[in-house]
C-alpha cells in the first residue's frame, strides 16, 4: 500500500499486508479490545539481514501511515514475526536499517515519565518494546555515555549490529538512577558525536 512510514521503518520486499478482523455468529463485526492478548504470525519477507528480532516490528495501518504496533513481541518461527495484541487490525512487518550517521538519531520519551500511566511518556524497561528510553536510528556501531549534571558518567555501553538501544536508566552498576537531568552522548563509528539532554521523572 502506498501509506506513509513513521519514524525509520522500511518495510522488506514480500512482507505483504494483512488486514485481521473477527465476526460472531450472527455476522456481525466484532470491534473493540479484547480480554486477553492474541497471538498473530506475520511473514517477514525477504528480510536486510540474517534474523534479527531486535530490529524487526510488526506495523499498523493508521490514518493511512505505518506505524510501529504496540504490544509484545517474540520471534517465533524462523521467516515469522510474532505479536501479541488485544484488538484487531492492518498489519504488516518492518525493519530499522541502520543510519549512515547520527543526523537522524531519534530518543524518546522525553522527559521520560514511566509511572504517571501515559504509555506516550514512557514505560518501565521490562524488555519489551517501547519500554525504557529508545535511542533509534543508530549506525551500525555507536557509543553511548550517560552523565549526571556534574559531567560524571553515570552509564556507558558500546552498541553494535543493532539499530536502536533501549535504556533502563540505570547506572554502570545496575542500581536505577534517581530523577533529575542528565546528558546523553554517542559517538558512532565514523567519528560524527552528538550530544543532548534527558529529564527523567519518577
Amino acid at each position: 500500500t502506498a501509506a506513509d512510514l513513521k519514524g525509520n521503518y522500511t518495510r522488506p520486499p514480500g512482507s505483504g499486508v494483512f488486514k485481521i478482523e473477527a465476526y460472531d455468529i450472527f455476522g456481525a463485526k466484532i470491534s473493540g479490545r479484547f480480554k486477553s492478548p492474541f497471538r498473530i504470525n506475520l511473514p517477514c519477507g525477504q528480510a536486510p539481514t540474517v534474523w534479527d528480532e531486535g530490529r524487526m516490528t510488526a506495523l499498523i495501518l493508521d490514518n493511512n501511515t505505518w506505524a510501529p504496533a504496540r504490544g509484545d513481541f517474540f520471534s517465533g518461527t524462523p521467516g515469522y514475526f510474532q505479536l501479541a495484541r488485544d484488538v484487531f487490525s492492518v498489519f504488516s512487518t518492518g525493519y530499522i536499517p541502520f543510519s549512515g550517521s547520527l543526523a537522524d538519531l531519534a530518543v524518546y520519551p522525553n522527559p521520560f515519565v514511566p509511572n504517571d500511566g501515559m504509555d506516550d511518556n514512557g514505560r518501565p524497561f521490562d524488555g519489551s518494546r517501547d519500554s525504557g528510553i529508545t535511542f533509534q536510528n543508530l549506525p551500525a556501531s555507536a557509543t553511548l555515555t550517560i552523565f549526571n549534571v556534574l559531567g560524571e558518567e553515570v552509564f556507558g555501553i558500546f552498541i553494535e549490529n543493532l539499530g536502536y538501544y533501549q535504556w533502563d536508566t540505570a547506572d554502570n552498576n545496575g542500581d536505577p538512577l534517581a530523577s533529575g537531568v542528565y546528558i546523553w552522548k554517542l559517538e558512532g563509528s565514523g567519528g560524527d558525536v552528538k550530544f543532548g539532554k534527558l529529564m527523567v521523572i519518577k
